[in-house]
């Protein structure tokens, strides 16, 4: 059967061609560019910033309103339909340049440090369908840092990967760590991205150590009792018009994976209201009070990014400790209660010796002071002794007889 010609990405609905689409990318910085992402507080300044970093990497910017600051310091950037082809043309050469400058591309080297990227993920839905910024993040590893010297030794991952529903080890597991850490991934499979006749587009496929790009509407199913795994960006599966089994309520809302290390009570706001944002009000508003609300709703974000990335970190240590066996200590309420009463006993015990020997050590203080005064004679005694010495018995007794 001869070989179906392959379809553009940004083709109108039309016979058998795709729908359009819309493209998200989301940029994690490294730690220190980070720091100073993290500390723009207007969102032109976050704007500003994120035009000359995606121009740095060769992308155009979207517009300003699509331009946004998630979870604290990564960014996130929006192109409708109408402007996803200049970025699919790109997107390609941008992920190829960040893969041959660990093979010493000196123009892929010197962008990527200008740019300061651990890892860039793109996500293609159909267009005009909600897109949820959060899920991809929870899902999104923490790329490891790879030691310039031993690049060498690191296998390069291919620039086409087979969309395929075989189990596959994720790219930022290492060969020396046991398999048990590693459970094979289950995703199963898309009938039009496993049929011969589909090729998907060489650029949209690609994934290295330091960059992932990842083509994510479908998150894979959890049976309960299993270990749930981050997705491989190997192999996601590119969400096309008709394709059986994948509805806008699966791609727009992924099943949410319990977290063992956290509780509910751990999770101060959800992502629906972490991502939400205040509009302010139309009916007769000065510009100063437009200001201010603007202002005030962009610290609430801020500070609600805080907190997400903070809840995330927490989280991803808790994990670290379970695996290296670590446990923690946890008292029942009466347990301490019960710890604290005897502490406060023996203090008070330690406290009731202590006045008792300091009473003593008053005592025999003024003691010593009483003995070690010099002795004193009042002179008018003295001499009233002298006098008393100087009689006899005779004169010291009336003789009666007389």
């Amino acid at each position: 059967m001869p070989r179906r010609k392959r379809q553009p990405m940004l083709d109108t609905v039309g016979g058998e061609g795709l729908k359009p689409i819309d493209v998200h990318v989301i940029i994690k910085y490294t730690p220190n560019k980070a720091l100073i992402f993290r500390s723009l507080t207007q969102h032109e300044q976050i704007a500003s910033q994120a035009r000359k970093d995606l121009d740095l990497m060769g992308l155009p910017p979207p517009k300003t309103q699509n331009i946004k600051r998630v979870a604290g310091d990564f960014l996130y950037g929006f192109w409708p339909d109408s402007a996803c082809k200049g970025v699919i043309d790109r997107l390609h050469p941008v992920l190829q340049s960040f893969q041959e400058a660990s093979q010493l591309s000196d123009q892929g080297s010197k962008k990527r440090a200008k740019a300061d990227v651990l890892a860039i993920v793109a996500t293609s839905v159909n267009a005009g369908e909600p897109f949820d910024v959060q899920s991809v993040l929870n899902g999104m590893p923490e790329p490891q840092s790879v030691d310039p010297s031993s690049m060498d030794l690191l296998p390069s991952p291919p620039l086409r990967a087979p969309l395929s529903s075989l189990p596959s080890k994720p790219w930022w597991i290492s060969d020396a760590q046991p398999p048990s850490h590693a459970p094979p991934l289950d995703i199963p499979s898309s009938p039009r991205a496993s049929s011969p006749q589909f090729e998907a587009p060489s650029g949209l496929s690609a994934s290295i150590a330091g960059t992932k790009f990842s083509l994510h509407c479908r998150s894979p199913t959890i049976e309960p009792g299993e270990v749930p795994e981050e997705p491989n960006p190997l192999l996601c599966h590119i969400q096309l018009s008709g394709e059986p089994g994948i509805s806008s309520a699966s791609s727009s809302s992924p099943r949410r994976v319990e977290d063992h290390c956290s509780s509910s009570s751990d999770t101060l706001l959800d992502s629906d209201d972490a991502l939400s944002t205040f509009v302010p009000p139309t009916d007769g508003l000065v510009n100063e009070t437009r200001e201010t609300v603007e202002r005030l709703a962009r610290e609430l974000q801020d500070a609600q990014d805080e907190v997400q990335t903070a809840q995330a970190r927490t989280r991803s240590l808790a994990r670290e400790l379970e695996r290296l066996g670590a446990r923690k200590l946890t008292f029942a309420v009466d347990e301490r209660r019960r710890m604290c009463e005897c502490e406060a006993s023996d203090a008070s015990e330690a406290l009731r010796v202590e006045r008792r020997r300091r009473i003593r050590a008053e005592q025999a203080l003024a003691e010593v002071s009483a003995e070690s005064q010099t002795p004193f004679i009042v002179p008018a005694l003295f001499e009233a002794f002298k006098v008393i010495t100087a009689l006899s018995i005779g004169d010291t007794f009336l003789d009666v007889e007389s």
